[in-house]
């Protein structure tokens, strides 16, 4: 088995096998052409396109899309195997008190519970992206993720407007309200 270091997406290749101890084409033996291709964490973009988000006893959740693989074939064969963690760190994996540390996730988007009475509000926050090429399994080092771009956790409390002006009535009312 061999290694290949620094190996591009995807690239045609061959194996020549050598015999007599000669070096050349009359003593050696070529296979056929194969296809290699890799899948890694670099190749992963982000679906975290928000700046925060909003908890409250009503909502508790904070939500986002699967991350996808920047070709096909590696979001076809490996697109189900990222691992979502949150952070308040943006360079390693710190836990944030009240919320679900790794991702509950669906074949439609992920989310991480939040518990909204004991959230710090105005805690900065990002998701890691974990992947290490084999399974469901991945342990998630700073060598296999990724993180997404920062944003802010805002609690709404029971009663409060969470610093929105809500003081609209009539129709116009719940256009200005949190959801």
């Amino acid at each position: 088995m061999t290694k290949i270091e620094g190996l591009e997406v995807e690239k045609e290749l061959f194996i020549r096998a050598y015999f007599d101890g000669i070096m050349d084409k009359i003593h050696s033996r070529r296979s056929t052409m194969f296809t290699t291709y890799r899948c890694g964490i670099d190749m992963v973009k982000s679906s975290i396109n928000f700046e925060s988000v909003v908890v409250s006893a009503e909502e508790k959740l904070i939500a986002f899309n699967h991350w996808t693989f920047i070709t096909a074939r590696c979001q076809a064969d490996h697109g189900t195997k990222l691992k979502y963690k949150i952070s308040q760190s943006t360079n390693a994996t710190q836990a944030i008190d009240c919320v679900t540390q790794i991702a509950e996730c669906t074949t439609a988007d992920c989310k991480f519970t939040v518990d909204p009475s004991c959230v710090k509000n105005g805690q900065d926050a990002n998701v890691i992206a974990c992947f290490d090429g084999k399974n469901n399994d991945t342990v998630c080092t700073e060598e296999n993720s990724k993180h997404s771009d920062e944003f802010t956790i805002i609690k709404v409390e029971p009663g409060s407007d969470g610093g929105c002006n809500v003081a609209v009535s009539g129709e116009d009312a719940e256009i200005f309200a949190h959801s």
